[in-house]
């Protein structure tokens, strides 16, 4: 997600990066990988019907998903390899997780497609514009309460309004170059 967040926030997430890298010796990369078991597992959760240890085990996996970051821009470690890593990790962990939903009838597989679809144009996009509102993950947290579809419908709806805001950064930098 291309955000700026609160220096409280990023201060604390310093404090984890830091016992990530320099004790536990973590590339960025390693967190990225670790972040990915952990949805997969959540994923694996959710299809086996433990829905509280999937959430739980998902939230973890999105703290470590914003570490790797954390750790590549404050030990100066950013890779190509790892934004590839990063963005590969992300969109198949949000597709295996969405299937999980599916599969065991949360929401429909063409509710799944569409979302996913939406979220695979909204990358496309983001690569040039640097706009990502997010809500894809995060929303599976909603879903117990305002259900599963509306969480997917709210993340259709947020992808769109970052492919709008995209198209619209570039079509202002296309007339201000004219």
């Amino acid at each position: 997600m291309y955000i700026n967040w609160p220096k409280i926030f990023t201060d604390f997430l310093g404090v984890f990066a830091k016992i990530l890298h320099k004790k536990w010796k973590l590339s960025p990369n390693q967190v990225s990988i670790l972040a990915f078991i952990a949805s997969l597992i959540a994923a694996g959760l959710i299809y086996g019907d433990h829905l509280t240890a999937a959430l739980i085990l998902l939230l973890l996996s999105l703290f470590l998903d914003a570490l790797d970051g954390t750790i590549a821009r404050k030990y100066n470690l950013k890779s190509s390899l790892g934004q590839k890593l990063e963005l590969i990790f992300d969109r198949t962990a949000e597709l295996v997780l969405f299937l999980s939903l599916a599969a065991v009838g949360f929401v429909s597989f063409w509710l799944v497609g569409i979302t996913w679809g939406v979220i695979i144009i909204m990358t496309l996009i983001s690569q040039r514009t640097r706009i990502d509102i997010g809500f894809k993950r995060i929303m599976i947290f909603f879903g117990p309460i305002i259900g599963f579809s509306t969480a997917l419908h709210i993340v259709i709806a947020a992808q769109l309004v970052s492919i709008i805001l995209g198209i619209i950064k570039e079509s202002a930098k296309y007339v201000r170059s004219k």
